[in-house]
């Protein structure tokens, strides 16, 4: 049920929305995958997927892959065939400019893009930006990126991947009296855990929203942590899977 309902809200939202993901919950199996598709199929342009690190970011190749969504890898490597590096070595200059021009997905780390991206204004018409792993990222690494685009929505848990910083609390620390208005009172802080906490704080429900069922722990596990989510997780309702499902073969055959 969260899982639909905020799906549901980061659609709708106009400017943009703030999803945080306990551990086990899907936000980005599930989440991240069922907003893109959707949104794919109400706007027109590109949806852009960012994340901190290139494993996540490959994570989500995967499931693009496993999907059936063509993309473009912003990336220097060739190791994947969709990224960057390998298309340009596959094609001459018209069959790229061809081949780029339908694809409606770009994955990249914050990183690439910052290199990248005003060469891909270029090209590609920027609608909305889906940023996982949000919470790791610190408000100079994303706000000149979120200007390229007409909507964000950023992805992740400040309870369990918050932004690392090597800077003293002293050193961090804001004073001034106008940036502690909207929110900001360390630099250490995410992007997305300021705006998180300044839309609870505001009341502003339509912005953001917080998954609750979880699929990976046993509940004496979770209770270990779910202080720290107001008490909300919940072990998600499966069915057991039939015999038929867990058996292929005959009955010597492994259990899948």
């Amino acid at each position: 049920p969260s899982q639909n309902e905020n799906v549901a809200k980061a659609l709708a939202a106009r400017d943009y929305f703030l999803l945080q993901g306990p551990p086990g919950t899907g936000k980005t199996s599930k989440a991240l995958m069922t907003i893109l598709t959707k949104t794919l199929e109400e706007i027109e342009g590109t949806v852009t997927v960012l994340a901190f690190t290139n494993k996540a970011i490959k994570d989500v190749n995967k499931k693009l892959e496993a999907a059936g969504i063509d993309y473009l890898f912003v990336s220097a490597s060739s190791d994947d065939e969709n990224s960057l590096k390998a298309v340009v070595k596959s094609h001459d200059l018209e069959s790229f400019g061809e081949y780029v021009k339908q694809l409606r997905v770009i994955t990249s780390t914050v990183t690439s893009f910052t290199k990248y991206g005003r060469d891909l204004s270029k090209i590609f018409e920027f609608n909305t930006v889906i940023v996982d792993e949000a919470s790791q990222l610190l408000e100079p690494q994303l706000v000149g990126v979120l200007a390229n685009f007409n909507k964000f929505i950023l992805i992740g848990d400040q309870n369990q991947l918050p932004a690392v910083t090597v800077q003293s609390n002293g050193n961090t620390a804001v004073t001034d009296d106008e940036l502690k208005n909207i929110g900001m009172t360390d630099m250490k802080v995410s992007l997305f855990e300021r705006l998180f906490n300044r839309t609870v704080e505001m009341g502003w429900t339509h912005a953001y929203g917080t998954l609750t069922e979880q699929f990976r722990m046993d509940e004496s596990i979770m209770q270990l942590i779910n202080h720290y989510y107001h008490g909300k997780l919940r072990r998600a309702a499966r069915d057991p899977l039939p015999l038929s499902e867990l058996y292929t073969g005959d009955q010597d055959s492994e259990i899948k």
